[in-house]
C-alpha cells in the first residue's frame, strides 16, 4: 500500500532500544504490508545491519521539532506511529490494521485512530479510554473533543500526516505535545477515533522515567535469555537513570 509507513521514533539517549524494537517487530508483525522507517538523531553502531530505512534529524531539538522535521519531508500520507520502547511481544493483528488504514484512506475526515483501547499496558491493568462506540463503525469509537482528556496521545496510533503536522508546535517535549496538542485538537476539524477491543498492537512498554519498568526486564529475560545482546544493550543504557531527552 503506497502512502503508508510504520514510523518508530527514538533519540540518542534511548537509541539502544532500537535493536530490541526491531527484533520484536519482526516476531510480532512479520506480515506487515508497510515499510518501517526509524526516525533517529545520529547514526549509531548498534544500528548497523538493521535492514530498515533510517531518517536522521541530527542534534536533538525536542520531540515536536524532531517530528516536524521528519513529517514535513515524508512521502507518506498516513503513518502508524510508535515509540522506541514499545516492544511487540505478541502478534499484531495485521488484518485489522489493514482494515483501519483502508478506513482512513476512504474517509479524509478521519485524522487519527488511537490503536490502544486502554490507558496503560498489561503491567498496569486495563482502564478504558474515553471514546464512544459508533454503531456505523464496529471497529472504532469516536472521541468527544470537548471532554476527552487525551486527544493527542503517543500510544500507538494511525495519523494523517498533514493533521499531525497541524497539531505540533516547534520546541515542545513529548509530555507537552500530548497536553498542549490535545487542546489544539479540540479546535480542529478532523475526527479522532480509537479502536475497540481487541487491541491490534499489544506491546510491552520497556522503560519509564529513564529506567526499566517494574517487571519489564524479567519479561525480556524470559523471551531473550540472560545472555542476549539486545538485553546487554538495554542494561548498558539503563545502568543509571536517564535524565532528560525530548
Amino acid at each position: 500500500m503506497c502512502g503508508v509507513k510504520v514510523v518508530c521514533v527514538t533519540c540518542d539517549l534511548y537509541s539502544k532500544l532500537i535493536p530490541g524494537f526491531c527484533h520484536f517487530l519482526e516476531e510480532g508483525w512479520p506480515d506487515r504490508p508497510w515499510n518501517l522507517e526509524i526516525v533517529a538523531g545520529i547514526e549509531q553502531s548498534w544500528f548497523e545491519g538493521l535492514p530498515y530505512s533510517f531518517w536522521f534529524y541530527g542534534a536533538d531539538r525536542l520531540w515536536a521539532s524532531n517530528m516536524l522535521a521528519y513529517l514535513q519531508q515524508t512521502s507518506a500520507r498516513i503513518i502508524v506511529l510508535v515509540l522506541d520502547d514499545y516492544y511487540f511481544l505478541d502478534s499484531v493483528d495485521n488484518a485489522l490494521m489493514v482494515d483501519l488504514v483502508a478506513m482512513m484512506q476512504a474517509d479524509e475526515s478521519i485524522g487519527y485512530i488511537n490503536l490502544r483501547p486502554w490507558t496503560d499496558d498489561v503491567l498496569d491493568g486495563t482502564q478504558w479510554q474515553e471514546w464512544q462506540k459508533r454503531e456505523d463503525r464496529p471497529l472504532v469509537g469516536e472521541y468527544d473533543k470537548a471532554t476527552a482528556e487525551y486527544l493527542l496521545s503517543l500510544q500507538p496510533g494511525m495519523w494523517d500526516v498533514a493533521y499531525l503536522i497541524s497539531l505540533l508546535v516547534e520546541g515542545e517535549d513529548h509530555w507537552t505535545v500530548e497536553r498542549a496538542g490535545t487542546e489544539r485538537a479540540r479546535q480542529s476539524d478532523k475526527r479522532m477515533l480509537g479502536v475497540l477491543q481487541p487491541f491490534p498492537m499489544p506491546y510491552l512498554n520497556v522503560t519509564r522515567y529513564g529506567v526499566y519498568r517494574d517487571g519489564s526486564r524479567e519479561i525480556l529475560v524470559s523471551r531473550l535469555g540472560e545472555g542476549s545482546e539486545i538485553l546487554a544493550l538495554l542494561d548498558e543504557m539503563l545502568k543509571e537513570r536517564i535524565r532528560g531527552c525530548w
